[in-house]
């Protein structure tokens, strides 16, 4: 069986281990490895058991740069770099630390659409906080063997590596006793209230290599900007583990909001682009009077097949401005990076040329994909599958451009499947365990074992266009 490597370690909101020998179970929250919140301290440090440092980091997962800002005092050259980094390794060595590296980076939360950076040296460590703490100690020393060298506005952190192993998952065995129970525990945890909730499965989870080494777990992924008592709500779910006398299962709830991504067409499909309602139509709240009214009753009623009024105003771009300006920033970032070493000049040529491949893709508009053909709105309407229940409709189509030809559904990365090309589609149910691939704008290359266990996707109301 082959594992499901989550892409990115998400924040934890809580955790529950199985139960142990003793009846007990480990419990931790947020990051900690206690079943206590990291505090932060008044001068903007923190700690837990693989992480620490301050003031005032950005919160995990990160997108990373090399650090590259003119004028900033770590701005340093090649040998004064290296000095610095040299004598850091002395000082953290001496406090016992086991470095695997030192960078300096710009870091910003993931899933930071401004992408607001703060430069961070991260020095990478093995093994876990020292007993009792101290990393935190360690890391305000650095900062202020920074200020002393006049290297100011910089965070610092001290980074377990074992937050780079990624958490894998895999279907749920017939033979764990949860598998066929899992229908009816599914449903009392949604009695407790699914608000903030979005996906709520259970598998085989965790950090080991092999399935045996993962147990079964309850995973349950939470919005990060909605206010609830994690815990609390963990610790309900293991009561209701405990009535049905489930003492294997481990119980993970992470914070992570769930990106949305657009699938094509094969070949022999009519040429429409599918995608969702939401990702399409602007949010009539942020536009002019004059332009909203038009988009809420989009929102409301849907897009009809061919509405003059959306070949016009709801255009799709594809990739968005947004990726391309990403795009370009990354390479400049890169080519800065580049030019401080002079023996690589053929890297700085190829990143050049690719940039100015993107920007004239930007500047002759290529990245105009097309206009919503048809789209459902956001409403609620009978379910097909059981009319008595109510389902939300959040689909649009998307009537691509007479001058963006039809792909030839490639697939332009390396990936363990060795697969090249989308040659056709089944609707008919997997086997248990058949290999699904996925590939994604934000996850890119993710396989896994499909599960015969439902997973439950938590949907908000949606009333008059909007969610509740």
């Amino acid at each position: 069986m082959d594992l499901l490597i989550i892409p990115l370690s998400p924040p934890e909101a809580a955790y529950a281990s199985g139960q142990l020998p003793d009846g007990s179970r480990v419990k931790r929250c947020n990051g900690s490895s206690t079943d206590e919140d990291p505090a932060i301290e008044s001068d903007g440090f923190m700690e837990s058991d693989l992480r620490a440092g301050g003031p005032y980091l950005p919160e995990l997962p990160w997108n990373t740069d090399t650090f590259e800002r003119n004028g900033h005092p770590l701005c340093l050259t090649s040998s004064d770099r290296s000095r610095v980094i040299q004598e850091l390794d002395n000082l953290c060595s001496r406090e016992g630390l086991a470095i695997t590296s030192i960078d300096v980076l710009d870091c910003a939360y993931f899933y930071d659409e401004t992408h607001t950076a703060t430069p961070v040296v991260r020095v990478t460590v093995q093994g876990e906080n020292l007993p009792g703490g101290g990393w935190i100690f360690i890391s305000r020393m650095v900062h202020k063997f920074l200020i002393d060298k006049g290297i100011t506005d910089v965070g610092v952190e001290i980074y377990g590596e074992a937050l780079d192993k990624r958490f894998a998952a895999i279907s749920a065995l017939k033979s764990d006793r949860i598998s066929s129970l899992w229908n009816e525990v599914r449903d009392e945890i949604g009695d407790l209230g699914l608000e903030g909730v979005v996906i709520m499965g259970c598998f085989r989870a965790g950090r080991g290599e092999t399935p045996e080494e993962c147990p079964p777990a309850i995973l349950i992924y939470v919005e990060p900007t909605v206010e609830r008592d994690w815990k609390n709500f963990r610790d309900e779910i293991l009561a209701i583990l405990q009535n049905f006398q489930l003492n294997d299962p481990a119980c993970k709830l992470d914070t992570v909001p769930l990106p949305s991504t657009s699938c094509t067409w094969t070949k022999s499909w009519l040429s429409l682009g599918l995608t969702c309602t939401h990702c399409v139509i602007p949010d009539g709240d942020i536009l002019p009077t004059s332009e909203a009214q038009g988009f809420h009753y989009w929102e409301s009623n849907g897009v009809p097949v061919d509405d003059p009024e959306a070949e016009k105003s709801l255009l799709m771009n594809v990739p968005s401005i947004g990726y391309l300006k990403e795009a370009i920033r990354q390479l400049d970032s890169t080519i800065n990076f580049y030019k401080h070493q002079p023996t690589i000049c053929a890297d700085i040529t190829a990143c050049e040329k690719q940039r100015r491949k993107i920007n004239e893709f930007g500047q002759t508009n290529q990245f105009h994909f097309g206009h919503v053909f048809a789209a459902s709105g956001l409403k609620e309407v009978a379910a097909t599958t059981d009319p008595s229940q109510l389902s939300i409709r959040d689909w649009s189509l998307i009537e691509p451009n007479n001058n963006r030809p039809v792909g030839e559904n490639q697939i332009g990365v390396q990936n363990p499947c060795n697969a090249s090309r989308l040659r056709g589609l089944s609707f008919e149910t997997p086997k248990e365990n058949r290999l699904l691939c996925k590939l994604g704008s934000k996850t890119g290359f993710t396989i896994a074992g499909y599960s015969l266990l439902n997973t439950a996707e938590i949907a908000s109301r949606i009333v008059n266009g909007k969610e509740k």
